[in-house]
């Protein structure tokens, strides 16, 4: 083989590792959510483990960061809709019981991706996520640019009197 081979040889060698090694980090930003969006989850002294069982509902399909007593973070505030209260059977027989809603405020101030934490009755769960379906938020912000951040919502739906 001749220097002129030699040359080649290496050259085309030095190419596929290049390659090789463009396609492996590839694959490892994609296998580690880089395809996944961001969204943050503010995190309180009070809310740790809330914020806990919130990141570990989304993570499968979000990047989860968690902002800690962030002085630059507002939080979403709500604009418009409300909270049901009464909720019945479809033989119209009063409910009772509680339901617990991690979300997600986008950007656009939509609640989305609702995940249940908590029920009282499985029953209930439909009628707080479809009342989520009305409601638009300012959303948080974060130095000033609109972010997508986690919420949670409790509700309480109690029989009414007559």
């Amino acid at each position: 083989m001749n220097i002129s081979q030699l040359s080649a040889s290496v050259s085309h060698a030095l190419s596929v590792t290049v390659i090789l090694i463009v396609a492996l980090f590839a694959t490892a930003a994609h296998a580690s959510g880089a395809d996944k969006p961001t969204v943050y989850n503010p995190v309180t002294e009070e809310s740790v483990d809330r914020a806990r069982q919130i990141s570990a509902q989304l993570s499968p399909k979000f990047i989860v960061v968690d902002l800690r007593d962030d002085t630059n973070y507002t939080p979403p505030k709500p604009i418009k809709g409300g909270l049901p209260h009464a909720a019945l059977t479809e033989s119209g027989e009063p409910l009772s019981g509680y339901v617990l809603i991690a979300y997600v405020v986008t950007t656009e101030g939509r609640a989305a991706e609702p995940h249940i934490l908590k029920t009282t009755d499985a029953r209930l769960n439909r009628i707080a996520i479809a009342s989520m379906n009305d409601w638009r938020l300012a959303p948080a912000t974060l130095k000033g640019v609109p972010i997508a951040t986690t919420a949670a919502q409790e509700f309480h739906f109690i029989p009414e009197k007559p």
